[in-house]
């Protein structure tokens, strides 16, 4: 099996794992509690928390007349993230040495967000590994500018994600303190 093969298999299984969460809740429960709430009452809220989570983040599929404002925030999102990929091509002269254009940034895109979905920090050398592959194989770029490429693109974004996230964590908890987990019984009761 290749590389690439082994992970549309993880991210077809998570998938499938994040679906069967959101879709069918009374399954989800019972798997909670047959599989986790037997051991730890603790370890099963933090669980049952982070279903509900998810559950609530995808309510947005049952309400179709949101459906259009889903699509064009999400073209939107991506669009901002594949800019920087894209204006990049220019500062390594891509655009030129090898013919790279917007549609070949969606691309790297796509195969950098596989690295963010698979389970690293941050896509910590997923990211590297798998955006300077494809641009050594599809593209025939070195791999030392593959690499720089990859390794600019992922640092660039990670530290305006970061940036911009940080001000809107300062911003909503402006004069607020810091919640933190209440205990147990508050949750339970």
């Amino acid at each position: 099996m290749s590389q690439l093969t082994g992970i549309g298999v993880m991210v077809a299984a998570a998938s499938a794992v994040i679906l069967t969460l959101v879709l069918y809740p009374r399954l989800t429960e019972w798997m909670l509690q047959v599989t986790i709430r037997r051991f730890s009452e603790k370890m099963y809220l933090r669980f049952h928390k982070l279903v509900e989570s998810f559950r609530l983040g995808f309510a947005i599929v049952k309400t179709p007349s949101q459906y259009w404002r889903l699509s064009l925030e999400s073209l939107a999102i991506w669009f901002v993230y594949i800019i920087p990929m894209w204006l990049t091509f220019f500062a390594f002269n891509f655009h030129t040495t090898y013919h790279l254009d917007f549609g070949d940034a969606t691309f790297l895109f796509i195969i950098g967000t596989i690295a963010f979905i698979l389970p690293a920090p941050g896509g910590l050398g997923l990211f590297h590994t798998l955006v300077s592959g494809a641009m050594v194989t599809l593209y025939r770029i070195s791999p030392e500018d593959a690499l720089a490429y990859a390794t600019l693109t992922h640092g660039v974004g990670y530290i305006v994600t970061s940036l911009v996230g940080g001000f809107y964590f300062i911003l909503e908890n402006r004069g607020h303190h810091i919640p933190t987990s209440p205990p147990v019984e508050e949750i339970v009761g």
